[in-house]
């Protein structure tokens, strides 16, 4: 809970969020701003091509990094709807909703992230997520039951199950 309240992501928690090019063996790092220019390209093409639920799950996360939930919200309806099977699409979308929503779980993003769960049980995000809501609204116990499964599911160096154990603790 208390790595999502300082990061506003779980999937951030102890993770390096400065993006690097992978392709380029971890040491090239990606500005701001050729994240923004990536961005406004993905956005023309999608405008070519709408169905690329790939391009605009892409765009969605490029808008995270920029910190831009309300721009992300919109790429991921649209995920939502081209694939509303996809349980860590749904979950992105949650924690956008959240972010736009000044980091509240409630409402929206928490069905999302139970139709996420519902989809694939073991969804770190999604698990840690519930938590971080159950949290909130002061539900202890279900906190605590939703982090101790993530170990389960996840290696015990996943930064968001070290966060779980954690905040379980």
């Amino acid at each position: 809970a208390g790595g999502y309240a300082g990061t506003g992501s779980p999937s951030m928690i102890g993770a390096d969020t400065r993006p690097a090019a992978a392709a380029n063996g971890g040491s090239h790092e990606v500005t701001r701003e050729q994240i923004a220019t990536m961005a406004e390209r993905l956005a023309a093409r999608l405008k070519e091509q709408p169905d690329d639920a790939e391009g605009w799950l892409l765009l969605g996360r490029s808008y995270m990094v920029l910190d831009q939930p309300e721009q992300a919200v919109t790429a991921y309806e649209r995920v939502a709807k081209l694939r509303p099977d996809d349980a860590a699409a749904l979950t992105d979308y949650a924690d956008a909703l959240a972010m736009k929503n000044g980091r509240d779980l409630a409402g929206e993003p928490l069905k999302l992230i139970e139709r996420a769960l519902k989809i694939e049980p073991g969804n770190l995000k999604a698990l840690m997520l519930a938590g971080t809501a159950a949290f909130n609204r002061q539900d202890y116990a279900t906190a605590v039951s939703y982090w101790d499964r993530m170990p389960q599911f996840g290696p015990p160096d996943d930064p968001l199950v070290q966060s779980a154990a954690a905040g379980a603790a």
